[in-house]
């Protein structure tokens, strides 16, 4: 079955626009991912720099004592935002532990974030790692914390829902895009055959001996427009040549009009006796 031209244009600029408008959302897609794990990466790095800043700061020198209180706080905020904080002083003593603390919340915490991210990432092949970080203050060792995280990084379920809407604007302006160039596509197709079914149109009026049509169609298109032009010079040059054979037979009839009118009253003189028929006439 022949398509038309418009739904043919129309067909091509939205597969072209489809095309172009899912590669974009692919290599968007994956671009933006890329980057988003490499920040999460590096946030982690400095949520654990964080938290061994904040925790050299609870230790007084003058009394060689730690505040309990303030790393209890500290360490709870950091539970719950997926780090589990092991204190202990310049001598290996502990000085708080958050699996000490509560055993249950921390093995909860640690379960959800592993569901989570085998879930979502499966093929990272992420695990709970341990690292080891010396408490500072004026250059000097004030004690130890040990952070256990999920590496090499994970989301929270904001994060995850963060990603989630990305991907539905993502997929949401594809759709968009498809619509709107099918749309413009329809148009500009219409725009562009609209002359051309004209054109058709007056050449088979012309192809039937009518040559004095014209094709009065205006277009921005520079092939299409010279089609048109060609088209009315055709027109016209069959025009004019009609025209000249039209007077050609009226010349040729004119001229043998005469002798002929001669020859029939000769001949009629001749059958009526008014002539005797000589060898001469």
């Amino acid at each position: 079955m022949k398509q038309s031209l418009r739904a043919r244009l129309t067909l091509t600029i939205a597969f072209v626009v489809l095309v172009t408008v899912a590669l974009i959302s692919i290599l968007s897609n994956i671009f933006i991912n890329r980057q988003f794990m490499n920040y999460l990466t590096e946030q982690q790095e400095k949520k654990t720099e964080e938290i061994v800043s904040n925790l050299s700061l609870h230790y007084n020198r003058m009394t060689n004592t730690w505040d309990i209180d303030s790393i209890h706080t500290l360490g709870m905020y950091s539970l719950y935002d997926g780090f589990i904080i092991k204190v202990s002083d310049k001598d290996n003593v502990s000085v708080w532990d958050a699996e000490r603390h509560d055993m249950t919340l921390c093995s909860s915490v640690m379960a959800e974030i592993a569901k989570r991210m085998q879930e979502k990432y499966p093929a990272l092949h992420g695990e709970f790692v341990s690292k080891e970080f010396d408490l500072m203050q004026q250059d000097e060792i004030i004690g130890k914390v040990s952070i256990v995280y999920y590496g090499p990084f994970f989301l929270s379920e904001s994060d995850f829902q963060f990603l989630s809407i990305l991907n539905v604007v993502l997929v949401g302006t594809g759709i968009f895009s498809l619509l709107f160039s099918v749309i413009i596509g329809y148009f500009m197709a219409k725009r562009i055959s609209r002359p051309l079914l004209k054109t058709m149109e007056i050449t088979k009026q012309i192809a039937g001996g009518n040559y004095e049509v014209r094709v009065s169609e205006n277009t921005d298109t520079k092939e299409l427009q010279e089609l048109v032009l060609s088209i009315n010079h055709l027109a016209e040059t069959l025009n004019r040549q009609e025209l000249l054979r039209k007077q050609l037979t009226q010349d040729v009839s004119h001229e043998l009009r005469t002798p002929l009118a001669t020859v029939g009253m000769h001949l009629e003189a001749m059958m009526e006796g008014v002539w005797e028929p000589t060898a001469s006439r």
